[in-house]
């Protein structure tokens, strides 16, 4: 699953998102994540269905059995989101869905002279 990118991570968790207003939030936020840090970041995004994207510039991950069952779901958040934090090793994980998995990053130390990202 890692890429072969040695940049820092952004991951974009959104498997659950399928319809058109969670769709379109969920493109923005690509969009802008590329298009601000890009270039510093790899962004990587955990999607129901790749064909639903097409953003240039991120890594998708494709899982299209999570809408299957609450279970799946479920199962996904709290163990799968937990392996996937464990192999990526994201500098920033955001989830765009009804529940945050757990997830490993690095706490955050926020400075005025330096920004979060």
């Amino acid at each position: 699953m890692p890429s072969n990118d040695l940049r820092p991570r952004i991951v974009l968790s959104g498997v659950n998102i399928r319809e058109v207003g969670g769709l379109s939030v969920f493109r923005d936020a690509l969009t802008s994540l590329t298009r601000e840090y890009g270039d510093r970041y790899e962004i990587v995004a955990l999607v129901m269905r790749r064909d639903l994207y097409d953003i240039a510039g991120v890594t998708y991950f494709e899982f299209p059995n999570i809408m299957r069952s609450w279970l799946a779901r479920v199962r996904f958040e709290y163990w799968t989101a937990r392996g996937i934090s464990a192999r990526l090793k994201p500098k920033l994980w955001l989830s765009m869905h009804d529940c945050q998995g757990r997830s490993k990053t690095r706490p955050v130390r926020r400075s005025k002279s330096r920004p979060v990202v």
